[in-house]
């Protein structure tokens, strides 16, 4: 593999999100090879956000049944390297088909080998590997997998003159600027506008940060489309996402939902607190990379495939008290040099990730274990104690559907059977299609503090993935 100028050609067309994830492999090719032409495979709604990437020389899109005609653009360009980020069969096939010499993968599917030569195995059930790093242990066969991603702000210098002459209507351009997004979460849900538009108002009353409002596509709330002060630019409509980008780039932090807006953000650097409320786009893949940060999180609030559409019930815990309580949190650790260490991090994302069953046999059992709940639950963590006197079909099924409600990915039970154990995940891997949890076949004691809890529970998803 030639190690000055390569042609490397990445694919990611899954989201918008999953593109702006991708920004730290880009920067660390870039590092690696010396001036890598590096261009880019994405969906049409994502071209919007890498056009102006100042590392990426040409964008291809791709969409259902465009793949033989970008078959036959990626042909003429004689690339180097391939590498697959989305594992979608017609772009798995493509490099080969192409005949891209080096090709970059995950051959977690047998299948995959096929069309990967310096393919790598990824753990997808690994809960405590965030999404990034996932994309860089595609760049093991190169020996620069280790390395931490590299996280920078880009310039977007039309649109910063644009922001930066909005942002005059301020009446204290001095302070730090806030920026909070009003949109919508993953799963479709809004903050509650009375809790942003009493948040917004107190922290301008105290008097310590400029805020900048932006809705989504849909508008403000009536209740926030009134507020208005010298030190807040409310804005009515949103602009383009590249502005939004821009918005955020001369912005000091982030108050919003898992949105591409905050992965933005993330991958700038930006200290942020996130209200994360999905089951399946946890926090230990898919929350903040940047520090400082807070996460709200109450997944539990919600089933897992529910049958009636979902309410805005499971978000009236994200109060304007609570977020001023980690707003608060977050002015004091950004005061600190330096930051927390990346192990911190990666503890704070899964104590925002896992869910625990704890399961009790009698009455002895729930008073033994009251005490331990109640001194883990204190320093963060979300435990369920569950009561199963037998293992049965019935009870089985039972915890099954319990386990679904409350997204549960750990199981505490030093006296779980195997057989137990393979029907639990047969029934949720095969019957219903969701992930199985992980049993822990130790005693729940308070002589382990919850960074090595967390630690020990991250290791166990390394080496022992649930399939």
């Amino acid at each position: 593999m030639k190690k000055s100028s390569p042609r490397i050609l990445i694919q990611q067309a899954r989201s918008r999100a999953d593109v702006i994830l991708a920004f730290p492999l880009i920067e660390r090719l870039t590092e690696h090879f010396n001036t890598p032409i590096i261009d880019i495979i994405t969906n049409v709604e994502s071209a919007d956000c890498v056009t102006f990437h100042p590392l990426i020389q040409n964008v291809h899109t791709w969409s259902p049944g465009s793949s033989k005609k970008l078959r036959q653009t990626i042909k003429s360009q004689s690339y180097d390297i391939y590498i697959c980020l989305w594992s979608h069969s017609p772009l798995v096939q493509l490099g080969r088909r192409v005949g891209i010499p080096f090709r970059f993968g995950d051959i977690s599917n047998p299948i995959n080998r096929l069309f990967f030569n310096k393919g790598t195995k990824i753990n997808a059930q690994d809960l405590s590997q965030h999404q990034v790093q996932r994309n860089l242990a595609l760049l093991r066969p190169l020996k620069i997998d280790h390395l931490p991603p590299i996280l920078k702000e880009y310039t977007l210098a039309e649109m910063d003159i644009k922001v930066d002459a909005l942002k005059t209507h301020l009446e204290d351009a001095s302070k730090q600027t806030l920026l909070v997004y009003t949109g919508q979460t993953t799963n479709g849900l809004t903050i509650p506008p009375e809790s942003i538009a009493t948040f917004v108002t107190q922290t301008l009353d105290k008097g310590s940060w400029n805020i900048i409002l932006v809705p989504d596509e849909k508008g403000h709330d009536v209740v926030l489309k009134s507020i208005s002060h010298p030190r807040l630019l409310n804005l009515q409509t949103s602009p383009p996402f590249m502005a939004l980008m821009s918005l955020l780039n001369v912005c000091d932090a982030y108050v919003g939902p898992d949105t591409d807006l905050m992965q933005a953000g993330s991958i700038m650097g930006k200290p942020m607190i996130v209200i994360s409320q999905s089951q399946h786009r946890h926090p230990g893949q898919w929350g903040p990379l940047s520090d400082p940060f807070q996460i709200i999180r109450k997944d539990y609030l919600c089933d897992h495939a529910p049958t009636k559409p979902c309410t805005e019930k499971c978000l009236q815990h994200v109060s304007s008290d609570c977020l001023l309580d980690r707003l608060h949190i977050l002015e004091k650790d950004m005061k600190l040099l330096p930051y927390h260490p990346k192990s911190t991090q990666v503890v704070d994302r899964l104590k925002n990730t896992t869910r625990i069953l704890v399961t009790l046999r009698n009455r002895n059992d729930y008073y033994q274990l009251r005490p331990i709940i109640k001194h883990f639950k204190r320093q963060g963590l979300t435990l369920f104690p569950y009561y199963i006197p037998l293992y049965t079909i019935g009870n089985i099924h039972k915890l099954m559907r319990y386990c679904l409600r409350h997204n549960i990915n750990v199981i505490h039970d030093p006296h779980c059977p195997t057989w137990a154990q393979t029907l639990l995940r047969v029934l949720m891997r095969i019957g219903r299609q969701a992930a199985p949890p992980l049993h822990l076949n130790m005693h729940l004691n308070t002589r382990i503090s919850v960074k090595g809890y967390l630690e020990a529970i991250g290791s166990l998803w390394k080496l022992s993935p649930w399939d």
